[in-house]
């Protein structure tokens, strides 16, 4: 039998006071206004403009159906820089450039490689495809301009915590598919790799900052068309919401960097095996005692702060060993 696994103290208050928070709400957490809990998931996660940068700027792109974001933090020194592609979490559903800048910052700062971030459309305003046509037409776009702001094209890699953590998997799957851009490697952080999360695992590893009842508010928006559940005249999720059943041979070198107490430990387990059988080298690491995006607060948390770390240090060694 799993035993549930502890928390770390660090974040203990944290988790009583999201705990407490959720208690007091008059409506299941699936049942929530997307706007409400927007604002909740913003609350929790502000920018960071104290993490210091050589340069913070943002830039707009037409991409498939709208005007694409991105922004491009630039360490301090002189470039070319490699670039890092951040796809930032949030379910598909919340989260944007300002939830996610300062582990941004972070990794720019950690890594001395341009991270750039993208503003990607949500759902339910813009129903799946829209997330993922243009999470790869921004990486075809950054790829082919990196050097108009000191990037180093030839040096590229994608990264993503939760529903980025997917959507970087399904990119290096997709440039690989498409022949290019070329990625030199991924970086998946607490990655929603699957939506099969009946597992007992699953269940013992709740803890309030992200609940399987929250998981049902995304999902609830981003399946909310009948449709993309058929694939081949099954019920069946598109292949995207499951990489691990994907052929993974080919693909660039990755970390799988996992919370050990969140619900997505084990798909994220699963997938570095997934990736280890297809012949992808892979380091699977586990943040003991971490909650579901940890790395959002590893500027604030120490705990957090070393396993970020040794993230930043593999997508270092990985870009300049190019």
């Amino acid at each position: 039998m799993i035993e549930k696994p502890a928390l770390h103290p660090e974040f203990q208050p944290l988790e009583d006071f999201i705990a407490k928070r959720n208690s007091q709400l008059t409506t299941k957490l699936s049942d929530i206004p997307v706007s409400q809990y927007r604002g909740m998931y913003a609350m929790a996660q502000p920018a960071a403009p104290e993490i210091e940068v050589g340069r913070v700027e943002e830039v707009s792109f037409p991409g498939p159906d709208s005007v694409l974001r991105v922004r491009i933090y630039t360490p301090k020194g002189s470039g070319p820089f490699p670039v890092v592609v951040y796809y930032h979490g949030g379910g598909f559903t919340l989260g944007g450039l300002d939830t996610h800048d300062a582990p941004c910052r972070l990794m720019c700062q950690l890594t001395g490689c341009m991270v750039v971030s993208v503003d990607y459309r949500l759902v339910p305003e813009h129903p799946y495809p829209a997330f993922r046509d243009d999470c790869y037409a921004a990486l075809v776009w950054i790829a082919e301009n990196a050097q108009c702001f000191g990037g180093d094209p030839e040096r590229l890699a994608v990264a993503g915590d939760s529903a980025g953590g997917l959507i970087s998997a399904n990119v290096a799957i997709e440039a690989r598919d498409k022949g290019g851009p070329r990625i030199s490697f991924q970086l998946i952080i607490v990655g929603a790799l699957d939506s099969d999360l009946s597992s007992e695992s699953c269940q013992l590893r709740q803890y309030a900052m992200l609940t399987l009842e929250s998981a049902k508010f995304f999902n609830k928006y981003i399946f909310s068309d009948p449709s993309i559940l058929e694939e081949e005249g099954k019920p069946r999720l598109p292949l995207y919401f499951r990489p691990a059943d994907n052929d993974l041979k080919g693909l660039p070198p990755a970390m799988v960097l996992v919370a050990e107490c969140d619900f997505l430990f084990e798909v994220g387990k699963i997938y570095a095996e997934k990736l280890d059988s297809a012949g992808v080298a892979v380091e699977f690491l586990v943040g003991e005692g971490m909650p579901h995006q940890f790395t959002s607060l590893a500027h604030k948390f120490p705990s957090a702060r070393v396993y970020f770390e040794r993230a930043c240090a593999a997508l270092s060694r990985a870009l300049a060993e190019e």
